[in-house]
């Protein structure tokens, strides 16, 4: 895993979401207040996501992704196995 890899994988993730985002741009179906309000907090931790991870050794910065990682696939894989119990309650109304 290359630090030099990471701006390219992260633009590519981007470019993959960008099309979706410009059907709401253009129907004009968000929360403009919402999105300013969740966007600077946003760039407040990029910086000191660059300053943190920067000075981090190579083999520490591999094991946080792989806890991020499985951490993130745990969460989605228990959404999708337990049901929710709000969710039938919205169905029967």
């Amino acid at each position: 895993m290359s630090p030099n890899l990471a701006l390219p994988i992260r633009m590519d993730g981007l470019l993959c979401i960008t099309p979706l985002h410009s059907v709401f741009i253009r129907e004009d179906t968000y929360n403009k207040k919402a999105a300013i309000v969740m966007d600077i907090p946003r760039n407040i931790v990029v910086l000191i996501e660059a300053l943190v991870f920067k000075s981090l050794p190579l083999d520490l910065l591999k094991w946080v992704v792989l806890v991020v990682t499985l951490y993130t696939s745990g969460v989605m894989l228990r959404a999708e196995l337990v049901p929710m119990e709000m969710s039938r309650n919205w169905e029967e109304k």
